[in-house]
C-alpha cells in the first residue's frame, strides 16, 4: 500500500476497467487503511462510500457486508446505508426517529450514501451538516463512478474536495477517470489484463436497418444501448413479436418492474438463453451484465467504455465486439451536448475504422478529458464557487448530474400500491407535525417503488391527474393504467407509439 503518509490524509485515484472488482478492492483498502491509522494515531477514520445513483446502492451494500464479515465485524453494528429508499426496509415496529437520527449523524464505521448527501453537506446551509462533522473527525471518502459528475462543476467540486476539514482521504474511483481529483493511483499496472472487447464502427445508420440486421441474424445474445428512451422504444417496437428473447430496460419503467426485469435478464444470461436487451444508459453504471456482443449509439468515450464493460465482461471468449453506431438524427447532442461528442470523434473516430481494444482505449481518456475541460464552459462552477465563498446561498443551487426537469408519477399498479396510497392519505391528514413527519419519511421510500419520473416535457404530453390534489406529484389510478402506463415500455408520453 505504500507509506502511511502518502495515504492519509491524501487525494487518491483508483482506475481500473469495468468488471475488475474496484468496489471490493476499495472497501478492503479502506478497512486496511483504517487499521493502519489506528495503530499510528489511535483512532479509526470513518469509511464513506458515495455513489451517483440509488439504483446501484444495493450491490455496493452487499459488497460492504461481505468485506465487513471477512474482517470479523458485524454489518448490522458497523454499516449504515443513507439514502431515502433505505428507510423502506425498516420494520414497522422500529423507531423511525432513531433510524433518522442514525442516518443524519452517520453514526456507523462504514456509510454507503450518495453524491447528493455528501456535497449537500459540504455546501450547506439548508442541508444537514452533521455528516460534515462526521467527515471532519477523520474519514476515507470513496467517490464511485465520478465520471457522472458534470464537468461544468469541476472548479467547484475540486475546491470542495481540497478544502475538506480535518483528516480526510479522498479516493476517486471509476473505469474512466476524469481529472477531478489529482493524486496517487492505487491500482497496480495491469499488463496481463485481458483485452476483452474491440470497439468498431457499425454500418447501420438507422434503427430500421439495425432491426433488419437483428431479424436476419435471428436469436442471439446482444446488448443494444441507445441515447434516448424514444429510440429504445422505437427499436423495441420494430422487433416486438418478431425476435425471440427480447427485453427493454429504460428509466420509464417503475423501479418495481425495472428490478424484476433485470433479474429476468440476468437469469436468462446465466442459463445461456439467447436474449436481445434494448436499453438506455440505465445499464452503464453498476449493473452486472455480461453479453457476448453489443451495440452502442455514438456517445462520449466514457459512456462507450462503460457499455463495453457489459460485453465479454468475464472474458469468456477471445473477442467481444462493441459496434459503435453513428445513427441519423444526432440524438446524442440532445443528451450530451456538442463538446463531449466532438472530442470523442476527434480522438476515437479514426481508430474505430480498424477497431480498437477497450484496454487500448482507456489511455486515451487523459487527452480526452483535457480537451473537454478546455472546450466546455466551467463558468457555472466558478460562479457557484464565488457565491459559496461569500455565503450567497440564495443564489446557490447544485445540479450534480445534469438531470433535466422531471415529474414524479405514482403508478397504482397493484393492491400494494393502492394500500400505500391509502396510507399516504392517512399520513397527510395527521394533525401532529411530528407524527406526520415520521409517517411520511417511512412511506416515501415505499412509494418510490411505484414512481417513475419522466422528463417534464414528456409528462406534459400525457399528464396524469394530481396525486391527492398535489400538482407536483401525479397519479395514475388503477382504472386508468392503460392510458398512461405499459408494463413492457413504461410511461406512455405519446399515445400513437403504443397503439
Amino acid at each position: 500500500m505504500g507509506p502511511l503518509s502518502d495515504l492519509f490524509p491524501a487525494r487518491l485515484t483508483l482506475s481500473a476497467p469495468t468488471g475488475a472488482g474496484k468496489t471490493l478492492a476499495a472497501f478492503r483498502f479502506a478497512l486496511t487503511l483504517r487499521e493502519r491509522v489506528w495503530q499510528r494515531w489511535g483512532f479509526r477514520p470513518k469509511v464513506v462510500y458515495a455513489l451517483p445513483y440509488i439504483a446501484i446502492a444495493d450491490q455496493v451494500e452487499e459488497v460492504a457486508r461481505e468485506v465487513l464479515r471477512e474482517a470479523g465485524l458485524d454489518p448490522e453494528a458497523h454499516l449504515l446505508v443513507h439514502h431515502h429508499q433505505a428507510l423502506a426496509r425498516l420494520q414497522e415496529d422500529r423507531a423511525v426517529e432513531e433510524a433518522l437520527l442514525l442516518q443524519e449523524t452517520w453514526d456507523r464505521d462504514v456509510v454507503v450514501t450518495t453524491f447528493h448527501q455528501v456535497f449537500a453537506a459540504l455546501t450547506g446551509p439548508g442541508s444537514n451538516l452533521r455528516p460534515l462533522h462526521a467527515l471532519a473527525g477523520g474519514a476515507i471518502l470513496i467517490l464511485d463512478e465520478v465520471q457522472t459528475l458534470r464537468a461544468e462543476l469541476w472548479p467547484l467540486l475540486r475546491a470542495l474536495l481540497e478544502a475538506l476539514p480535518g483528516r480526510v482521504t479522498v479516493v476517486s474511483m471509476t473505469a474512466t477517470q476524469p481529472g477531478l481529483v489529482k493524486g496517487k493511483e492505487l491500482a497496480p499496472p495491469l499488463p496481463g489484463y485481458p483485452r476483452r472487447v474491440r470497439l468498431v464502427w457499425g454500418e447501420e445508420r438507422t434503427l430500421e436497418a439495425l432491426a433488419e440486421r437483428f431479424l436476419q441474424e435471428g436469436p442471439r445474445s446482444r446488448l443494444v444501448v441507445l441515447n434516448t428512451v424514444r429510440e429504445a422504444v422505437a427499436l423495441y417496437r420494430l422487433l416486438q413479436g418478431r425476435l425471440e428473447g427480447l427485453f427493454l430496460l429504460t428509466s420509464h419503467l417503475i423501479p418495481l418492474h425495472r428490478k424484476a426485469r433485470l433479474r429476468q435478464i440476468q437469469k436468462a444470461l446465466a442459463d445461456g438463453r439467447p436474449i436481445t436487451l434494448v436499453a438506455t444508459q440505465v445499464v452503464e453504471a453498476g449493473v452486472d451484465l455480461d453479453f457476448p456482443e453489443g451495440y452502442r449509439a455514438l456517445a462520449p468515450i466514457e459512456s462507450l467504455l462503460q457499455t463495453a464493460g457489459r460485453v465479454n465482461r468475464n472474458a469468456q471468449q477471445e473477442e467481444g465486439k462493441l459496434w459503435v453506431l453513428d445513427l441519423e438524427g444526432d440524438s446524442g447532442k440532445w443528451v450530451y451536448g456538442t463538446i463531449l461528442l466532438d472530442r470523442t470523434r476527434r480522438i476515437l473516430a479514426p481508430l474505430l475504422d480498424q477497431g480498437v481494444w477497450d484496454r487500448d482505449a482507456y489511455p486515451l481518456l487523459q487527452e480526452y478529458y483535457r480537451l473537454v475541460e478546455e472546450g466546455i464552459s466551467q463558468e457555472e462552477g466558478r460562479t457557484l464557487l464565488k457565491r459559496l465563498e461569500v455565503l450567497d446561498y440564495d443564489r446557490f443551487g447544485l445540479d450534480l448530474l445534469d438531470e433535466a426537469p422531471s415529474l414524479p408519477i405514482f403508478v397504482e399498479w397493484d393492491e400494494e400500491a393502492t394500500r400505500l396510497l391509502g396510507a399516504l392519505e392517512e399520513a397527510l391528514a395527521l394533525r401532529d407535525p411530528q407524527e406526520r413527519r415520521k409517517s411520511l419519511r417511512l412511506l416515501f421510500p415505499r412509494l418510490q417503488a411505484y414512481t417513475v419520473s419522466p422528463l417534464l416535457r414528456r409528462a406534459l404530453k400525457n399528464l396524469p391527474p394530481p396525486l391527492l390534489g398535489r400538482e407536483e406529484w401525479r397519479h395514475v389510478p388503477r382504472e386508468a393504467l392503460g392510458d398512461f402506463y405499459d408494463e413492457e415500455v413504461g410511461f406512455k408520453w405519446e399515445m400513437e407509439q403504443f397503439l
